[in-house]
């Protein structure tokens, strides 16, 4: 079996939640023996092979908030010239990519969407718009009507409908009560053997000088840093340290906050890391906040979870099945600030509830595994192809 996935996010151009999803998937696929194709925004046209992944290129334009757009105009011609190349049996888009694929183009190749939340979702959670960029008002308001159509498109021109969380799957039906019977939730996964699956030793230590708390993600609205960070202005302790890793359009506003907040001796913002970088830091930290307004399910966490961190976050939708309070997460409500710190002073306190936490995270994150996850993706890519995708 051959599957073209295709994606506005892949490494090394673009590595942000669903581009993790795409890589990871992508390997497993591959150590299945399916031969895997990857069409993704790059630099140039361009065709690389990596780790038994062939990775396709197309430039696009960079205007911010236009680049899912200006890629979906061109994958059908994409598609076209890679056929050629590489004769896929099944299209696997993630995230909207394929909605100007028209029966021309696909053929009798059946196309499977991938639901990572959806565009109308993300929208009605941005609030207050105090604490967007104006770039940002601007470009959600009026750009995201324009991507919402993209899903919709998708959904509709799928034989099949993936959502990685329940979350994503009611929200795919916001555009038809018809989609439903033709979503499946597989959620998102990463690959174990990648981490540690055990509980870090700053964890269990009561450590003196310091307490570094730890948040991984892209720096947009949404992820409600903004909050984490008068979060830790109001935590009196000094050992109380937080480490920031990622970028995006809200790092100079949040250094910004950060400094108008007094508390930039004890923060520190490491931008974008590689991979190995990233895991060095989970392994360094003795627990992960992550406050986000909203989520399709958030792979960081499962990454927290499987370094053995003790995790903070906010009782979003996305989280559910994944996170449960007081189980392997204190969740707190979103947009609260005092209660983040709370949480945070509470952890910082007990050595013993941390220790808690962490080793109820490693045991459920083992459902989350991409070996197991892969082969059910793998059983729909065969009914898509026998003609049952949809019931």
């Amino acid at each position: 079996m051959k599957v073209l996935l295709v994606s506005l996010e892949y490494p090394p151009h673009s590595f942000g939640g669903v581009g993790s999803h795409v890589f990871h998937l992508s390997r497993a696929l591959a150590e299945r023996g399916i031969e895997v194709g990857v069409l993704s925004p790059g630099p140039v046209e361009a065709e690389k092979t990596e780790g038994n992944v062939r990775h396709f290129t197309t430039t696009i334009a960079r205007i911010p908030g236009c680049k899912l757009l200006s890629f979906a105009l061109k994958v059908p011609g994409c598609v076209q010239r890679i056929r050629g190349e590489f004769a896929f049996d099944i299209i696997h888009s993630h995230f909207g990519p394929c909605a100007f694929l028209s029966k021309r183009v696909l053929g009798s190749t059946p196309l499977i969407e991938t639901a990572h939340g959806t565009h109308v979702g993300e929208l009605l959670a941005l609030r207050p718009l105090k604490r967007l960029l104006p770039k940002e008002v601007l470009g959600k308001f009026c750009l995201y009507p324009v991507l919402a159509f993209l899903d919709l498109l998708a959904y509709r021109k799928s034989v099949r409908i993936i959502a990685v969380s329940e979350l994503a799957r009611q929200e795919v039906c916001r555009y038809g009560k018809g989609l439903l019977q033709k979503t499946v939730i597989v959620p998102n996964g990463i690959q174990l053997s990648e981490f540690s699956l055990e509980v870090t030793p700053w964890v269990r230590r009561n450590e003196e000088t310091r307490i570094r708390c730890l948040t991984v993600a892209f720096m947009q609205a949404r992820k409600g840093l903004d909050y984490l960070l008068e979060a830790l202005s109001l935590i009196n302790d000094k050992r109380v340290l937080l480490t920031i890793v990622g970028d995006g359009p809200h790092f100079g506003r949040l250094k910004k906050l950060a400094d108008l907040l007094g508390i930039t001796d004890r923060v520190s913002f490491r931008g974008r890391l590689t991979r190995s970088a990233v895991r060095e830091e989970f392994r360094n930290s003795q627990l992960f906040v992550l406050p986000s307004l909203w989520e399709g399910q958030g792979i960081v966490f499962l990454e927290a979870m499987a370094s053995g961190l003790p995790i903070v976050a906010t009782r979003i939708p996305g989280v559910n099945g994944m996170l449960e309070d007081q189980v392997n997460a204190l969740l707190v409500p979103p947009r609260d600030s005092r209660a983040l710190a709370e949480a945070i002073q509470k952890l910082v306190a007990s050595p013993e509830l941390r220790l808690e936490l962490a080793s109820e995270g490693l045991k459920r994150v083992r459902q989350f595994d991409w070996n197991q996850l892969v082969d059910r993706i793998i059983s729909l890519y065969s009914l898509a192809r026998e003609g049952k995708g949809e019931k």
